[in-house]
């Protein structure tokens, strides 16, 4: 018998909202390629997604969950999607709404993120996930890779599902391990949470434009601070500040309305937000000294720049150095790939890494003090023989 194809030209919202209400009808198999487009939050769409107990801001997001509402039980979906929700606070609705109702059989990853898109301008990294509607997750998951969208030199790896989404993870991030590297369980190596290590990490609290009054270009006169932006750090511990050539403040006015962004001078390390695009590794950690500062009380810190405190005070100085070192590792760098497809390091990015015990980081920055420059190979080859050392 012929297949019947019917084209529903009509927004399918609308289309879902009706079938799932009048239960007209549920599908064995669906596969989309969703529109990435943010919701209004007083649009007709959002109030009717409510209705239905799915809450999401994005239109991907929803076509996700209302394909999975619209399925039969064991019925298959596959969707092209960013890699993003996978993270972050932001999509952990999103997640558990997914990780509730389906499996997760197969997520495949491309090398480049043009290819796959090449006539648009979509600058997120993008996976392909195959779900079966299930409650129970018993089965491995397939990790596929290809360059580009040709799907050729396709590589695949299986995982239990217990490394995907750890056991006991509330937020339930989605790891991806890369097949071109062996799988990174850097939580078996190192166990300690920064909660447990008694430290914090913040965004800068200093947005620029909305203090424009008292920022300083120059060398800071009475009553400034110093302020740093990524470009004022260069290599792990080299500070140029201040910094003539990139037309940015140098320090910030200590007053009233500023006196609550600043922290108490002393040893940091600090994270940049955005990753530059030539740089190999997601996370560029700097170790910002102390003792090449000591005429000011107070430092402020721009907010593309994450930093590690104890409220708002300084680090041991060995402690801030055996942290940048650490995170400046590859096998962090590896580890970081398989939860987060952007350049961007959030706050709670950082949270979710386990780190080194505070004897172990002690160790790490004594260690990098005798060097003047440390090499990439010497970086990664010193923090597995902290594993070794145990």
């Amino acid at each position: 018998e012929p297949a019947k194809l019917e084209v529903c030209n009509e927004n399918f919202i609308d289309f879902a909202f009706q079938s799932l209400l009048e239960k007209r009808q549920s599908y064995d198999l669906i596969i989309l390629n969703p529109p990435y487009k943010k919701i209004n939050a007083k649009s007709k769409e959002r109030l009717l997604l409510r209705k239905l107990g799915i809450e999401v801001v994005n239109l991907y997001a929803a076509f996700v969950a209302l394909s999975l509402e619209l399925l039969t039980d064991q019925g298959e979906l596959v969707v092209i999607l960013p890699r993003s929700f996978c993270n972050g606070t932001y999509f952990k609705p999103f997640r558990e709404f997914v990780l509730e109702r389906s499996v997760i059989k197969t997520i495949h990853t491309f090398e480049s993120r043009q290819d796959i898109f090449q006539d648009e301008s979509i600058l997120q990294e993008n996976i392909i996930l195959h779900l079966r509607k299930s409650s129970t997750q018993n089965n491995d998951v397939c990790i596929s890779h290809s360059i580009n969208s040709s799907f050729k030199n396709l590589k695949k790896e299986s995982y239990s599902f217990s490394k995907i989404v750890y056991p006991d993870d509330k937020d339930k991030f989605i790891h991806i391990p890369t097949t071109a590297q062996p799988d990174t369980q850097l939580n078996r190596l190192f166990s300690s949470s920064l909660e447990e290590l008694g430290l914090q990490v913040s965004t800068g609290p200093v947005v620029d434009f909305r203090v424009k009054e008292e920022l300083c270009f120059d060398l800071p006169k009475e009553q400034h601070v110093p302020l740093f932006y990524p470009s004022h750090f260069d290599g792990i511990s080299s500070l140029i500040w201040t910094n003539p050539q990139h037309k940015k403040p140098n320090a910030l006015m200590l007053n009233e309305q500023t006196t609550k962004m600043v922290y108490q001078a002393g040893y940091y390390c600090v994270v940049r937000r955005f990753s530059p695009k030539e740089q190999k590794h997601r996370i560029v950690a700097h170790f910002l000294d102390r003792s090449l500062l000591t005429d000011y009380s107070y430092f402020a810190f721009e907010n593309h720049l994450n930093v590690f405190h104890i409220k708002k005070s300084g680090l041991n100085a060995e402690i801030a150095l055996g942290l940048t070192i650490y995170l400046n590792s590859n096998i962090v760098d590896q580890y970081f790939r398989q939860f987060s497809g952007h350049t961007q390091i959030n706050v709670g990015d950082l949270k979710k890494l386990p780190y080194p015990n505070l004897e172990q980081l002690k160790a790490l920055g004594l260690w990098a003090k005798e060097y003047k420059q440390i090499q990439q190979d010497q970086i990664d080859q010193r923090v597995m023989e902290l594993v070794q050392n145990v």
